[in-house]
């Protein structure tokens, strides 16, 4: 690929560069030593991120650049789908496999031996997964993505709609790398309503399946529209009831709502990018009252597309 034998290319000028610019000889072998170090972490990975960051020194740079992959990464897992890319983490440690063993005594004093073998080079992504990327509308996700995630590489500038999307697309990257179900609910559902909820709200539980509804439902049936709130409404109250301690974090209705709060997180998301569109992530001055009254906006011209829908088949 071009753009790896460039960043190839690119790393042998700056190794030049760095052993060039030591004083001394035993700086020298310093460095060299941690040049080779550092190769042969690199060479254990398959994929990399090229950063450039804006508006900054060198030392924030280094946690923006972090952040911005982190931030790309989120958005993939919508993207994509969690399912084939929850493994892909940023700078793990370099383990090409997960060995583990387990050893433990029988109630008849017989010793029993478990071990597993887990490969953490495969992503588990599935085969043709990369044609995806060349789909018309996954195209056009990826350029809404890559105008959400400009706001990271340029602190300079304001993007209020964008940072609102990137920390939502954050609490749902953080629900897909966790490995606890009850946490994982927390952090979709806690996603949705970065996204959601604005302005004052007598009724949180309400606020949020109303206006998930009105953002993701396509049909003019209000049957369906009922149905998709009821759906929000029971995964918002399973996260209530995990907060507030009324259920236990292991029951088997936490365990069972786990897939649904992640899709209603991933719909969600997706339906959002869409909507805002490109004007409204580079838009450099949207407040939390505009928002919240285009939300409302929304509100308004669903309930139309009820009523005359209702007139229609009445």
């Amino acid at each position: 690929m071009k753009w790896l034998r460039a960043f190839h290319a690119n790393l042998f000028r700056y190794a030049k560069k760095y052993l060039s610019d030591q004083k001394d000889e035993k700086s020298l072998e310093w460095a060299r030593k941690q040049l080779r170090e550092a190769v042969d972490y690199y060479k254990s990975y398959k994929w990399f991120a090229e950063v450039t960051v804006k508006g900054c020194d060198a030392k924030r740079a280094e946690d923006a650049a972090y952040e911005l992959a982190t931030s790309a990464l989120d958005c993939l897992y919508f993207l994509i789908g969690r399912q084939g890319t929850y493994r892909v983490e940023i700078g793990r440690f370099k383990l090409a496999s997960d060995n583990r063993a387990l050893a433990w005594v029988s109630p008849d004093n017989s010793l029993m031996v478990q071990t597993s073998y887990g490969s953490l080079d495969a992503m588990g992504f599935k085969d043709g997964w990369s044609k995806d990327l060349q789909r018309p509308d996954v195209k056009e996700s990826l350029d809404l993505i890559r105008t959400v995630i400009e706001a990271k590489a340029d602190l300079r500038i304001r993007r209020p709609l964008a940072n609102r999307f990137l920390e939502a697309a954050r609490w749902f990257g953080e629900g897909v790398r966790d490995r606890k179900s009850h946490s994982k609910i927390v952090k979709f559902i806690t996603a949705i309503e970065r996204l959601v909820v604005a302005g004052k709200s007598d009724d949180i539980s309400e606020t949020v399946a109303t206006r998930v509804a009105d953002l993701t439902i396509e049909s003019d049936d209000v049957a369906d529209w009922e149905r998709k709130k009821a759906c929000v409404k029971k995964a918002y109250g399973v996260r209530s009831d995990l907060v507030h301690g009324s259920v236990s974090p292991f029951s088997d209705s936490v365990l069972k709502s786990v897939s649904s709060c992640g899709d209603l997180a991933e719909e969600t998301l997706y339906t959002i990018l869409h909507r805002i569109r490109k004007d409204g992530l580079i838009a450099p001055d949207v407040s939390e009252k505009q928002y919240a009254e285009w939300l409302e906006g929304v509100r308004h011209w669903v309930t139309d597309i009820h009523g005359r829908h209702q007139s229609e088949n009445s």
